[in-house]
């Protein structure tokens, strides 16, 4: 199978867990998830196949949505109710939380913001994983990152209750934001602490959780159903440019050649061309395209210096022939 499959991931499972299962019902090896998530975190989890592995790296502008449930007055080792507890605020000064500091509290967060990833998490300091560090009790130096928290909305509220007081809420943010860092800063100015409690991305990219599935539903489909719900390569790169060649530049194209790039080849310019950025992306996505010979989609080409590139050639040579033919 070559294509990207819209998994929804269940609780207790590490991403990498999925791929392993995957691998298992499908018989296939060349298998490799995009936008790792928590193992107690749910939902949308994009698993690419075969050559559709080679899009991955062209997935790290994708905008994340996630609803997440926050409980106050505690706080953990993990920044989540997963961890080991480190404090706990007495429950009557929890209890003088109202929404409007909830609100506020999130909603300082909203904005091109920095984050230190949490020591339980998968970001790697000196070729070691920082969870890896995290076990053993060591704390290690980490870099702040970049990310952009688009939106916040507070979906439902249930406080006065002392520590069983918590908040739903809806994120929109970039790759790469951890939603307990965001929790954890939200106890801090509310001045009771905080812990993710629950969490469920509802969207990666163009993958939505409405039409995401089970391993189980995975492993009952037959061939047929499996390539049904298949997205190709070409679905999920809305924010490359679009190109079209003519068959001697498309053969030409699979053959590895360059090709002048005229402006007649150009249907739709990369979304992220000429554009300031708050977060910035690789420098490759302004310049880069989905190529194709009328609906047939050849692979990604990149322009330098106004010459078209073969970056990732996915036609076949010969059953390009065939099609060109009829």
């Amino acid at each position: 199978m070559d294509g990207i499959l819209n998994i929804r991931k269940e609780e207790g499972m590490t991403s990498h867990d999925v791929v392993s299962c995957l691998r298992r019902i499908i018989g296939q090896k060349k298998i490799g998830h995009t936008g790792t998530l928590d193992p107690m975190a749910t939902g949308v989890l994009p698993v690419c196949l075969g050559k559709a592995t080679r899009v991955i790296e062209y997935l790290d502008a994708d905008q994340k949505e996630y609803i997440a449930e926050m409980v106050l007055g505690r706080t953990y080792d993990t920044g989540d109710i997963w961890g080991k507890p480190l404090t706990e605020c007495p429950a009557d000064l929890v209890n003088q939380i109202g929404e409007d500091a909830v609100r506020s509290a999130l909603q300082a967060q909203v904005g091109v913001i920095s984050q230190y990833p949490p020591m339980y998490s998968a970001v790697k300091v000196n070729g070691r994983k920082l969870y890896e560090y995290a076990r053993e009790g060591k704390e290690v130096e980490r870099k702040a990152r970049t990310v952009q928290i688009r939106e916040i909305e507070i979906l439902e509220t249930d406080l006065g209750k002392g520590l069983a007081s918590r908040i739903k809420f809806r994120m929109v943010s970039s790759r790469g934001t951890y939603v307990r860092t965001v929790c954890e800063e939200a106890g801090k100015n509310l001045g009771t602490g905080a812990a993710m409690s629950s969490l469920v991305r509802t969207r990666s990219g163009i993958f939505r959780i409405s039409d995401a599935r089970t391993l189980s539903e995975i492993k009952e489909m037959n061939e047929e159903e499996r390539n049904a719900v298949l997205f190709h390569p070409e679905d999920v790169l809305t924010h490359l440019g679009r190109a079209r060649l003519d068959e001697g530049s498309a053969e030409s194209f699979l053959n590895g050649k360059v090709l002048n790039f005229s402006p007649e080849m150009e249907e739709r310019a990369p979304e992220f061309q000429g554009r300031a950025l708050p977060i910035p992306v690789p420098e490759k996505y302004s310049r880069s395209y989905a190529v194709f010979f009328e609906k047939i989609f050849l692979g990604i080409g990149e322009i330098k210096d106004g010459v078209l590139h073969p970056a990732k050639v996915f036609q076949d040579k010969e059953a390009f022939a065939e099609a060109a033919e009829k």
